[in-house]
């Protein structure tokens, strides 16, 4: 009896030791201090071809996806470093696109320490789709890009989930930052198994990979293996 409770025990231990692997609170993060404080929001700029009504509504459906989406993978991951984790909309609305010049993009994502940009085109269809230029700047590793160009169709019954384009790119920016702020190891390597876990989900659903997921996918294998 004794001994069952003492290897009941010990598995209650290594079952909370797993759900917290992928936790960081702030203090284990010996990066960040002074002048280098973690980039966490992700501002939303106002989508090319959302001119008509019917197209605006759409992307208006998929705003409130990825502002779900978000929420769920803070959940998941529990990002205890970058407390104000999120979607940036000041007024509750997508910002206009100044941001068009790579120059631009360069300059505002280092003053207003962003996460990521997101911008992009809402194309008309059955379904509507998106097709995103998530700007991840100095955050890209082993990614040949400052930006990571991906599609999502916006399903009328889609329900927010963290298994799609957006959200591995969403991961593999966040395990790059916990790099940059010399979190614990652990913390990257969990973001970018969670990245991994995505990208073989869309291609096992889609047969493949479209846009810069690929080369997404290349990138997460190439920082694990770091």
């Amino acid at each position: 009896m004794r001994l069952s409770l003492e290897l009941a025990g010990l598995a209650a231990l290594a079952l909370a030791a797993c759900l917290g692997a992928g936790a960081a609170r702030a203090e284990q993060c010996a990066g960040i201090g002074g002048q280098v404080q973690p980039r966490s929001h992700i501002p939303m700029f106002i989508y090319a071809g959302t001119a008509d009504n019917d197209a605006k509504s759409h992307f208006e459906r998929f705003r409130s996806l990825i502002g779900g989406k978000l929420s769920m993978l803070a959940e998941e991951t529990r990002l205890d470093f970058l407390p104000d984790f999120g979607l940036y909309l000041p007024g509750g609305q997508p910002l206009p696109d100044t941001v068009q010049r790579q120059a631009d993009r360069d300059r505002y994502w280092d003053k207003t320490n962003a996460l990521q940009l997101l911008r992009g085109t809402v194309w008309p269809g059955q379904p509507y789709s998106v097709e995103s230029a998530i700007y991840i700047g100095g955050l890209r590793g082993s990614f040949p890009h400052t930006e990571v160009r991906v599609r999502l169709p916006i399903q009328p019954e889609e329900v927010p989930t963290t298994n799609d384009s957006h959200s591995a790119v969403t991961f593999f920016a966040l395990a790059m930052e916990a790099r940059r702020l010399k979190c614990d190891p652990a913390v990257s390597i969990h973001l970018l198994g969670k990245a991994r876990s995505v990208i073989k989900d869309i291609r096992r659903r889609s047969g493949s990979l479209v846009g810069h997921l690929a080369e997404l996918e290349a990138a997460v294998e190439a920082e694990l293996k770091k």
